[in-house]
């Protein structure tokens, strides 16, 4: 395993060093000069989706959609869910850790721009999520359930719509995957309080000093990820409730989820802050990359090793060395990563009703599983990468996913060919 400390590519370095340039400049004209750094859409876009096959995988080995695959064997359920849980320990908060440097870069642009990007950007889909999403999960649901009980008759989807008049229906409904919505919401609130609070008392110039400096040290750090792990043990240990589990089954987020979550949506909050700070974590990618793995793999050989602890160090030390890796290595423009950053939020927002769909009515298909698992995905990103580019992009609900309407590719693709043709 090599930990030699790596070299940033050019390109970042021109980024990071133009926001150090900046730092004199008043905050309005700071962020219309600060450039795109691009390494950080492509973090982005992945934490979004490698949900895509994680969520796949779930329903091969758990009634996550009603009904488990028939195709699965006794080593799909010994291969899907370490598939699952090496991704699924991480991603999310390295999506928080990202939403918090975005919300500082925000912040900077004014608080009305601030509330009215929050607004649009997440409450908007969370509440289209409750009312579509949501009803459509609980349907394909029902529909898996009905496969489960008559798998050898032809059952219509619509069976397993539920009765969205009673009180039970809205008693039991969860926020399911759309958790992390309702969590950006409290911490965008939060956050820009807790700023204007210390904005407020930051006369203290020595104190503020004092906080850069320890941040400095602690991202040069090789052991960043085993530092941050105690203050998110700690949370556990406080709060004594479970980490990072259970998010997604009530509206009620518990005190232990919402205050360890935090902590990276404040650390990637610090981190836009010093964005010259991305140098050294990025210096580590390969030895945080490393001992995540090995420490991985031995939950995976001992299961008793998986425990708080364990969960928080690969939380923290995956976050890391992705982060490092797109930083060193994706810094560079990119039309294909700036596309699928663009629509990374619209394939997971609406990924979940589709994928259960497909997911059940091929359940009983006797494909190998091997093979029925990248079909599985293959279809469904092509549907979804479909779906965004013929009706989201160019709309206005592309403004409010992205902040702004994008040309569609197809589009672009026939007014090139019409334009080739004229000039023939």
């Amino acid at each position: 395993m090599n930990t030699e400390p790596t070299s940033v590519s050019p390109k970042v370095e021109e980024q990071i060093n133009s926001k150090i340039e900046l730092d004199a400049v008043g905050p309005s004209q700071q962020t219309r000069r600060l450039p795109r750094v691009h390494s950080l859409d492509a973090v982005r876009a992945i934490a979004m989706l490698i949900g895509l096959p994680g969520h796949a995988a779930l329903t091969f080995y758990t009634q996550w959609s009603g009904i488990v695959d028939q195709s699965a064997t006794a080593a799909t359920h010994q291969v899907m869910p370490v598939f699952f849980e090496l991704f699924h320990c991480f991603r999310m908060k390295l999506f928080f850790m990202m939403a918090g440097m975005f919300a500082y870069l925000l912040q900077e642009r004014g608080q009305c721009c601030y509330l009215k990007n929050r607004l649009l950007r997440v409450g908007i889909p969370l509440v289209a999520g409750v009312v579509i999403a949501l009803p459509l999960i609980e349907t394909m649901k029902g529909f898996g359930r009905a496969r489960t009980l008559a798998p050898s008759a032809s059952i219509p989807w619509k069976v397993g719509i539920p009765r969205f008049e009673s009180l039970e229906y809205w008693s039991q409904l969860a926020p399911h995957y759309l958790w992390f919505l309702q969590y950006l919401i409290i911490y965008s609130l939060a956050f820009l309080i807790i700023h204007r609070l210390v904005g407020s008392i930051g006369g203290n110039r020595r104190l503020h000093s004092a906080v850069d400096t320890c941040f400095a040290r602690l991202c040069r750090s090789r052991l960043l990820a085993v530092i941050l792990m105690f203050p998110t043990l700690g949370v556990q240990l406080l709060t004594d409730g479970a980490l990072f589990m259970n998010e997604s089954q009530t509206f009620i987020p518990t005190w232990t989820n919402l205050l360890a979550h935090s902590m990276f949506f404040g650390f990637g909050w610090m981190l836009f802050r010093h964005l010259d700070r991305l140098h050294d974590i990025a210096k580590h990618w390969q030895f945080h990359y490393g001992v995540g793995l090995f420490v991985f793999l031995l939950t995976v050989g001992w299961p008793e090793l998986w425990c708080p602890a364990s969960q928080a160090f690969l939380a923290w030390t995956f976050s890391f060395s992705l982060l490092g890796f797109m930083v060193k290595h994706a810094s560079g423009s990119s039309r294909v990563l700036r596309y699928l950053a663009d629509s990374s939020y619209w394939l997971y927002l609406a990924h979940v009703p589709l994928l259960m769909y497909i997911q059940v009515s091929w359940a009983h298909w006797l494909l190998p599983w091997w093979l029925k698992f990248p079909l599985l995905n293959c279809v469904l990103l092509m549907i979804l990468l479909l779906s965004y580019d013929l009706l989201i992009r160019g709309t206005w609900v592309g403004f409010v996913l992205n902040g702004k309407r994008h040309p569609t590719l197809l589009g672009g693709f026939v007014k090139q060919k019409k334009r080739d043709r004229q000039k023939k």
